[in-house]
């Protein structure tokens, strides 16, 4: 009995062991040629350069300047044991920004080797350059022509440029000024009291610094307001008269520099001319009716100049003095007079003769003028004759002037 069990089990257990080493057979004789061939039909994947090649753009300086071209490097270093052909560099830039090759034809870039091709940066044409910081880029396609693996691909590099206008970053180190925005008021403000000073009489005090000022705070909030107003109506003027609108508040360029230059110190030539103006026929109006009391004697000759006025006066002999009178028109029983004007050489090395033909001259702003020029050097001392209370102009009685001769004039300004 147990050998007819065995011998079942073991024809049931053989039969399904070649029935599944049939199936295995099968499989395998079907599936191997099927993966051979699918083997056989993957195409090459195509060779890549990816990272091989380095793409650099070197700059001739820090600052690309408005006004000139700048000359650049387009570095590319092969790191790969290929050749390849290099066609001439493409750029992208600002349309301010033009980029150009200077090679038009293609290059050989060897193996293991660094190839420099030259790129010139100006301004484009009919454009205008914005100073600041740009981006600017150069593209070249690389190729390889074998027969086996032909291959194309491209290589960039980009560069910060900062664009800046020549010589403005030393004018405003000179100037001390953070920004080309304040330069507007700075320039109008110096100018009108350079033009201010042009026309102020030297005085005992202060004759050599008449064109110099103190910057006080008060003057930078001049200053400032006269540039926000420059800078407000610049855009509108450059619209109106120029061929198109800038605004300094987002760039400028050599031409702005160059404008706002220019009108800053119109504006404060103007402004102190007018100022000029103004004070002229202040003086006058005011000379005409009357004079200071205690005026310096230089204010007084200023004085004299500004209505026309000659320093040579009519005079009356008050003992050993004299009393020069300054308006010989009715003022009821009073006169404007006033006593001589002295010269006291302070230097003993001042020759009384190097001003002595200005004294007897007739031109009385030579003489103002020269006056003030010793004074400040040191060399003398202008003050009024000690006149016992008259000190400078004074309305005196009629009768002081009792002994007055119209037909004799002498310089009131005595050596």
């Amino acid at each position: 009995m147990p050998a007819l069990i065995a011998l079942i089990w073991y024809s049931y257990l053989g039969r399904a062991l070649r029935r599944a080493l049939g199936l295995g057979c099968v499989i395998l004789i079907l599936c191997v040629p099927r993966v051979a061939t699918s083997q056989n039909s993957v195409p090459a994947a195509p060779e890549t350069v990816a990272g091989t090649v380095n793409a650099e753009i070197i700059l001739d300086g820090e600052t690309f300047l408005d006004g000139r071209e700048s000359a650049a490097i387009l570095k590319l270093v092969n790191l790969t044991d290929q050749t390849f052909t290099v066609s001439p560099p493409r750029s992208i830039a600002p349309p301010e920004i033009q980029i150009t090759a200077e090679k038009a034809t293609s290059s050989t870039l060897a193996p293991r080797s660094v190839l420099l091709l030259r790129l010139r940066i100006g301004v484009a044409p009919g454009t205008a350059l914005i100073s600041g910081k740009h981006i600017i880029g150069a593209v070249a396609a690389l190729s390889r022509n074998t027969p086996d693996h032909p291959w194309t691909g491209e290589v960039a590099a980009t560069k910060e440029i900062t664009a800046g206008v020549p010589g403005m970053s030393e004018v405003q180190n000179v100037l001390q000024i953070p920004s080309f925005l304040l330069l507007p008021g700075l320039l109008t403000v110096a100018t009108f009291f350079a033009v201010r000073g042009m026309f102020t009489p030297a005085t005992t005090s202060d004759s050599t610094s008449r064109f110099a000022f103190v910057w006080q705070p008060w003057l930078w909030i001049v200053a400032i307001t006269v540039s926000g107003v420059i800078i407000f109506i610049y855009p509108i003027i450059t619209s109106s008269f120029g061929p198109i609108r800038r605004n300094i508040l987002y760039g400028y360029n050599l031409s702005d520099v160059i404008n706002i230059w220019i009108g800053s110190i119109a504006l404060g030539v103007f402004a102190g001319a007018l100022w000029a103006v103004i004070a002229y026929g202040i003086a006058r109006i005011r000379g005409k009716h009357r004079y200071s009391a205690g005026e310096d004697p230089l204010e007084f000759l200023e004085r004299l100049e500004r209505i026309a006025h000659t320093h040579k006066l009519t005079f009356a002999d008050i003992g050993d003095k004299r009393l020069y009178q300054l308006n010989d028109k009715e003022m009821g029983a009073t006169r404007w007079a006033a006593p001589s004007i002295r010269l006291i050489p302070r230097d003993r090395s001042f020759d009384p003769r190097k001003i002595a033909d200005l004294v007897e001259g007739d031109n009385i702003a030579d003489l103002r003028k020269e006056l003030g020029v010793r004074t400040g050097t040191g060399e003398l001392t202008v003050q009024w004759d000690n006149f016992g209370t008259i000190r400078g102009p004074t309305l005196v009685p009629l009768e002081t002037l009792a002994d007055l001769d119209p037909q004799r004039r002498e310089s009131i300004v005595q050596q």
